[in-house]
C-alpha cells in the first residue's frame, strides 16, 4: 500500500484536482489548504495526524484564498497572530471599485 497516497474519505474536498494523482508530501500545501477550508471534523483530524503544525501554520501563514471565518478560526486555535496570515492581511478578498 502507497503511504503518500490519500484516503478515500477525503476525495470529496479536493474536487479542483484530480485527487488520484495527489501526494500526501508533494501536494501538502493543497491538501492542508483544502482540508483546513472545506473539510469535516474527520478531515481536519486527519490533516493534524498527519503534518505537523508548523506545516500547518506555514500553509495558514503562505498560502491566499482562506475564507476570514477560517483565518479567524485557526488564528485564534494556533495562535497565530492574523498580521502574520497572508490572506487577512492583504486586500484581495475586498470587493473591487467599479471601473
Amino acid at each position: 500500500m502507497n503511504t503518500n497516497k490519500l484516503p478515500e474519505f477525503l476525495k470529496v474536498y479536493l474536487w479542483s484536482a484530480n485527487s488520484d494523482n495527489l501526494e500526501k508530501e508533494k501536494n501538502k500545501s493543497y491538501i492542508i489548504f483544502q482540508l483546513l477550508e472545506f473539510g469535516d471534523k474527520e478531515a481536519v483530524r486527519w490533516v493534524f495526524e498527519k503534518y505537523s503544525i508548523d506545516e500547518i501554520a506555514n500553509v495558514l501563514k503562505s498560502r491566499r484564498g482562506f475564507s476570514q471565518k477560517t483565518v479567524n478560526f485557526w488564528s485564534l486555535i494556533l495562535k497565530i497572530p492574523k498580521s502574520e496570515m497572508i490572506c487577512s492581511t492583504q486586500d484581495w478578498q475586498k470587493p473591487h471599485a467599479k471601473i
